[in-house]
């Protein structure tokens, strides 16, 4: 074994872990070890995945920063839309924005209860992490366009695993959309496009902007400056008495005869979080290091060096946590399921989302039940909860609804639970960190015998092929975008 990694005369200083036959072997095994790990873990009907929707509307969110645009707010009616597309390539066994019955993208947003004026829709398929399927989605200019477009202020996220035309793999679905006032120049139309994921939108007669809320008066903004002109301060956002579900929602302002530079600083609870400064056009806006806490929070934002006496103050709410389900029941009888939901008292609206339908229930005392029959239950099952907020949570319980001797699952010792991604992953880092031992150990000894030079060539080729694998086992990149 050691010669077959340590450089010696024995090998003629070449080592066969530092040569390309090895790397081919290698390279054989881990794709040979990757697809039989997955028709084992398969085969128990284990679909998993490392991508999760929050994840992913984090990447997107952070390619908008980049921009100067606003975030995304995951909204329920998108992600259930988002859901009812997944599961209905699956059932229809098709790969497109459009059906082979002429479904849109704007049919199962509509039937979401989202009434939108503009509206997208990127598609992905094969991936095994959030950052694959991202990174694929900004190399397409089409997909990225969606991505970092002014137009959009919601977004939902599916990611279901089924089979497409005899392969088992996970679509990911992303929708956009704006129930707002188009972001475009007046009397400018707004055209539907048709191609692969450019900014998808339909043409709708605009809904007009709801009339701007009274301007707060705050107690204390005024005073005399050293040059006889009135300072003043107050804050724009957040408003007051307001709930908000972003627990990082920026704190914005303005001031009038304050000279740009000058410091604001935002006070809460006597204790000063940090400071801003004023801005071009009298402008400020602080953005807090961390989340605001849940429920009520008390603000001040105050002129430094002013004694504290050009102040305005804020209260405002957090609620960013989504809605508990309690428990799940279902009953099997007479060809029927009857499914009761228990949620938590601040639940405004439960669905099931059965195939590429969207079920609504109503929620009494804390509960709502559905009865669906059994032949319906062959699809795919999610459920959304939401709040009156639009927080919510979504979570797949098509396993309720399958005999439990033949629910996936497997397990070793009962405590360890394997599934695709993860032995695929764990193989490919193991044999990456090998080659990278290996690596430094040769480096190690053809150093020590002045031979580094002369072996550049090879560690250039096993250093590549080492990063490949490493980049590749962390990011998930294959997979199909459209």
């Amino acid at each position: 074994m050691k010669d077959l990694i340590i450089p010696s005369k024995r090998n003629n200083y070449n080592p066969f872990f530092s040569t390309r036959l090895a790397m081919v072997i290698l390279t054989l095994w881990v794709l040979l070890a990757n697809s039989f790990s997955g028709i084992l873990i398969e085969s128990f009907g284990v679909h998993a995945t490392n991508m999760t929707a929050t994840r992913i509307i984090q990447l997107t969110n952070e390619e908008r920063a980049k921009m100067g645009l606003n975030p995304l707010k995951s909204d329920a009616n998108l992600a259930s839309a988002a859901h009812a597309k997944a599961n209905d390539m699956f059932e229809k066994q098709y790969w497109d924005h459009f059906g082979p019955n002429g479904e849109s993208p704007w049919d199962f947003i509509r039937g979401a209860g989202y009434e939108y004026v503009y509206a997208g829709e990127n598609l992905g398929k094969g991936f095994t992490t959030s950052e694959g399927v991202h990174q694929a989605w900004m190399a397409s200019p089409t997909h990225k366009d969606n991505i970092i477009s002014a137009n959009y202020e919601d977004i939902g996220i599916a990611i279901v695993s089924g089979e497409l035309h005899g392969e088992t793999l996970i679509l990911v679905v992303q929708m956009f959309g704006n129930r707002s006032r188009p972001v475009t120049a007046e009397g400018s139309s707004v055209e539907q496009t048709v191609q692969q994921i450019e900014e998808v939108v339909e043409e709708t007669s605009p809904t007009p902007a709801p009339s701007p809320a009274p301007q707060r008066e705050p107690e204390y903004i005024q005073g005399d400056s050293e040059d006889g002109k009135t300072k003043s301060i107050r804050i724009v956002s957040p408003e007051e008495d307001v709930t908000y579900t972003d627990p990082q929602i920026p704190v914005k302002g303005e001031t009038e005869n304050v000279e740009m530079g000058e410091t604001i600083q935002i006070i809460k609870e006597n204790s000063v979080l940090g400071e801003t400064k004023v801005e071009v056009d009298d402008v400020w806006e602080f953005r807090n290091s961390h989340d605001w806490q849940e429920g009520r929070n008390y603000i001040d934002a105050v002129i430094s060096g002013s004694d504290e006496k050009y102040r305005d103050s804020v209260k405002f709410f957090i609620k960013s946590s989504p809605p508990e389900v309690l428990g799940i029941d279902v009953i099997r009888e007479d060809g029927e399921f009857h499914i009761v939901i228990n949620v938590e008292e601040d639940a405004h609206e439960v669905s099931l989302i059965i195939g590429s339908d969207i079920i609504e229930g109503d929620i009494v005392d804390g509960v709502s039940e559905f009865t669906v029959l059994e032949g319906e239950l062959s699809k795919t099952v999610f459920l959304v909860v939401t709040d009156k907020h639009g927080n919510f949570v979504q979570e797949d319980i098509t396993d309720y609804f399958v005999e439990r001797e033949t629910r996936g699952s497997f397990s070793l010792a009962g405590f360890i639970n394997f599934n695709v991604s993860s032995i695929q992953r764990f193989i490919t880092v193991l044999l990456a960190t090998f080659i990278l031992g290996v690596l430094l150990v040769q480096v190690y000894f053809y150093n020590r015998e002045d031979k580094l030079k002369e072996r550049s060539g090879d560690f250039l080729m096993v250093g590549v092929w080492w990063l490949v694998f490493l980049f590749g086992s962390f990011i998930g990149y294959s997979g199909t975008i459209y």
